[in-house]
């Protein structure tokens, strides 16, 4: 959510429960938009395994986590 999406939650916020609903409806629209980014990145990943699969290499796992390297240092 951008600058002027938060400032339209605390605007709606700072006006109490009756604007319950709209708090809401701006939560799930920001949702939407999280997962078409989220979409989109899930397409350009598997094009990258794709081409990086032509190479003859294996992809990175699907999920790594902070203690997984990308890289690995060779001497």
């Amino acid at each position: 959510m951008g600058m002027a999406g938060l400032r339209e939650y605390v605007a709606l916020t700072e006006q109490g429960e009756a604007t319950v609903d709209a708090r809401r409806g701006l939560l799930l629209r920001h949702e939407a938009a999280v997962l078409a980014r989220l979409d989109a990145l899930q397409a350009d990943l598997a094009a990258v395994r794709r081409k990086i699969a032509l190479y003859g290499e294996p992809a990175l796992p699907t999920t790594l986590s902070p203690a997984t390297p990308v890289f690995q240092e060779t001497r």
